[in-house]
Parts: structure tokens; sequence; C-alpha cells
């Protein structure tokens, strides 16, 4: 089935790719002002299915995903739940790492196809949403 998926796109695929490029670039481009955000910043690293970001602490994590939430905006955690708490996992130890990032970690959509005011207007909309949380 996957290959079947794969040549049904193939003829698109660098274009789709070079859209989402362009999505994650604006996406770093939206979110400058914020340094306490994670993100990768190398356009050309992969294709963005998605735009991973680091939040400071589970709490701004879960905050802004209730903000996005009042604006029918669904944001999708990442990591989460841990693989830490897995089945056995806990009998290796605490998996530290693996909490924070299941905590902290949030996935920003990127679409292939999306007209620019609709992105802005999304981009906009995150922005409003991460200053509120991250406000002091």
């Amino acid at each position: 089935i996957m290959a079947a998926v794969g040549l049904a796109v193939v003829e698109t695929f660098l274009e789709r790719v070079r859209a989402r490029q362009t999505m994650a670039a604006e996406w770093m481009q939206a979110l400058t002002d914020f340094s306490d955000l994670i993100y990768c910043s190398e356009v050309t690293a992969g294709p963005w299915q998605c735009f991973p970001l680091l939040m400071p602490d589970r709490t701004a994590s879960l905050c802004l995903i209730e903000a996005m939430e009042r604006q029918s905006i669904e944001l999708r955690r990442y990591y989460a739940p841990s693989l830490g708490a897995c089945s056995g996992m806990p009998s290796l130890g605490d998996c530290v790492a693996a909490q924070n990032l299941s905590d902290r970690a949030l996935i920003l959509p990127v679409r292939s196809y999306m007209p620019a005011d609709e992105r802005k207007r999304l981009m906009d909309i995150v922005y409003r949403g991460i200053k509120e949380v991250l406000a002091p």
C-alpha cells in the first residue's frame, strides 16, 4: 500500500516538499521574537510534514494547546506519551530526557497546499497565543 501511495505522489513530491519548506521558513520567521522556543532553523533539513517546536516547559505547552483550541486550531503534542511511560520501561530507569521531550514538544501544522493568506492568519493566531502563554 505504501508503495502505491508513493507512486501516486511521485510526480508532485518535490513541489510538495518545496511548499512545505516554504511554510516551515515562514514559521521560523514568525517565531523569531521568542528566544525561549527551540526549533530547527535549517529549512532544507527535511520535508517538513510538521513543524516541531520545543516549548520552555510542560505548563507552557499545555497552555498553548488550550489557547489554540479556543481558536479552533488543533496543535498536537510530539513524543507523547513518553516512551519512558511504556510498559516495562520503568525497569530501565526514569527516562528523564524522554519525559522532558514529551512534556515540552508540540507540532505546528505544515501544509503542502495552503494559500498564503490562510498561512499568515494561522501564524498570526499562533504567534498571539505563544505571546500570551510566555508573557511574564
